[in-house]
């Protein structure tokens, strides 16, 4: 009898003078045995567990120890048809501004009321931009998560920290409902609501601050002189640096024939080479000026003239009324 050793040994030196077809062959028989003796065994260890739990759950129903599952559908919870409402968000809004307050309720379709049985349920809020991709990190770190009382919620504290016009032109919300595991209804298929908000756009803050009035009649004294129309930041820049900020600080420069020489200085180191800003350019801007002061002079005198008035009028009524008392207690001795 030969030993192991020399039997693989045999083995090997008979592969050897075999062609690579029929040891390939040889392989694929191989491995084709192997797993067919591990679906077998497979095939074994799934019908044994089957016969257990069969066992199982024959005694357990026996014993009651697990509830029985029956096939009568009223057994069950049925959660109704469920459906989201939302408020609609302002279409134009500003950067680093809270968007106003956004409610959300929760509606029977079937009998349109609200759905009020929403213990622990939470709405979960993301930003989508135009380019359909979530960006919450626009949003600064607001609670994402919100509570639904009675199939109500109320989402705020919202600040958009970038422009719609840099990411697709638009935002929206997107609200979707977090319904926890103690939930009747968390385990029914459709356990999730969603619904998206309106398009909005979101401009930036400084679109408010430094816009260009439409005409001097929308201008105050207090106004930065960017928003002149015709004074662009860098002339606005420019008068900055010269101590004139505000057109209440332009109105105060002297437009007679007496202050040119030292109007035009100040338009030589405002003005540009070729600059637009002419000399008869600048007296107009300095005339608009003291005329909108002016007029903010003039309609502080004429509120203070009604109030004059007012209070004239109350001092006459008052004297009316004490007049009438005194006429009354008069007649009352007599």
């Amino acid at each position: 009898k030969k030993t192991p050793k020399e039997q693989i040994d045999q083995k090997k030196q008979k592969q050897q003078k075999m062609d690579p077809s029929s040891q390939l062959l040889q392989h694929l028989c191989n491995s084709i045995e192997r797993f067919s003796n591990d679906t077998h065994y497979r095939l074994d260890r799934i019908e044994s567990v089957l016969v257990t739990l069969s066992q199982i759950t024959s005694s357990s129903q026996q014993n009651s120890i697990l509830p029985s599952i029956s096939s009568n559908e009223s057994e069950f919870v049925k959660r109704p048809n469920l459906h989201l409402k939302v408020s609609e968000v302002p279409k134009k809004w500003y950067t680093r501004r809270t968007i106003p307050e956004i409610e959300v309720l929760v509606i029977d379709s079937d009998t349109g009321e609200i759905f009020t049985e929403t213990k622990a349920w939470q709405f979960g809020v993301r930003l989508i931009s135009g380019h359909q991709v979530y960006v919450d990190h626009f949003l600064g770190n607001p609670p994402l998560l919100f509570e639904v009382t009675n199939g109500k919620a109320h989402l705020s504290g919202f600040k958009i920290h970038a422009v719609s016009s840099r990411n697709g032109g638009h935002f929206r919300f997107e609200i979707t409902t977090k319904i926890p595991p103690v939930d009747p209804y968390y385990y029914q298929h459709d356990n999730k609501l969603q619904i998206f908000t309106n398009d909005f756009q979101v401009l930036s803050e400084r679109v408010i601050t430094d816009r260009k009035a439409e005409s001097t009649l929308d201008l105050s004294s207090n106004d930065c002189l960017s928003r002149i129309p015709g004074i662009g930041k860098k002339y606005a820049l420019k008068f900055h640096t010269q101590g004139l900020k505000t057109i209440k600080d332009l109105a105060a420069i002297d437009c007679s024939n007496n202050g040119r020489q030292q109007r035009l200085h100040l338009l030589a180191l405002i003005r540009k080479e070729r600059g637009a800003l002419t000399e008869s350019k600048f007296i107009e801007l300095l005339k608009d000026a003291k005329a909108i002061v002016q007029r903010e002079e003039e309609g502080e005198e004429e509120g203070e003239e009604e109030d004059d008035d007012d209070e004239k009028k109350k001092k006459k009524k008052k004297s009316k009324k004490s007049k009438k008392s005194k006429h009354d207690d008069e007649e009352e001795e007599k």
